[in-house]
């Protein structure tokens, strides 16, 4: 039996347990939360936001309206747990409405493909909420598509198969590699 922190970009904050199987797999489900400090070398790199939001980018985006109201994507554990099982490489971060800026703003990103997504709220305002989004992946629409299978009846994040022969890589498999 392994029992070893786990996480994604999306949410890092889950202890999994793991029985090793002989021909090099194991198998195993997640089976609580956990707050372990990553070692700096498995760190995801922090790029600022600018960074992959550029001035072209922003011109080239594609924009939609959601019914769903942002917070649906970050709020619960349950939550975070499914949408980063399922997207890999995505970064969600939130940026608060101020004095200076009236709109809240949930950001998905994606820095090595440069991938963007945009969820803008205002405060006490109902949908629809304006989504935009740039780059070789539609994130929110990933983010959306995997929101919708977890909430289907019967659907559960916590198991994981993983297989990674011939590595000493501690971090998570890509999510091509991963099955629920």
């Amino acid at each position: 039996m392994i029992l070893t922190p786990w996480g994604t970009e999306y949410f890092n904050g889950h202890l999994l347990a793991l029985t090793v199987i002989g021909d090099g797999t194991a198998t195993g489900k997640i089976v609580g939360k956990t707050a372990f400090m990553t070692l700096r070398d498995q760190r995801t790199p922090w790029i600022p936001i600018s960074e992959i939001v550029t001035e072209d980018s922003e011109t080239h985006a594609e924009e939609k309206l959601s019914k769903r109201h942002p917070r649906y994507y970050v709020s619960s554990y349950d939550t975070t747990t499914a949408i980063g099982v399922q997207v890999g490489r995505c970064i969600p971060r939130y940026t608060p409405p101020d004095d200076q800026r009236p709109q809240g703003i949930l950001w998905l990103l994606d820095q090595w493909s440069n991938s963007w997504a945009a969820i803008h709220h205002q405060p006490d305002q109902p949908g629809p909420y304006r989504v935009r989004q740039y780059g070789p992946r539609r994130l929110f629409d990933e983010v959306s598509a995997a929101y919708r299978t977890w909430n289907t009846p019967g659907a559960s994040p916590s198991h994981q198969t993983a297989s990674k022969p011939n590595s000493r890589d501690p971090r998570p498999l890509p999510d091509e590699q991963m099955s629920r």
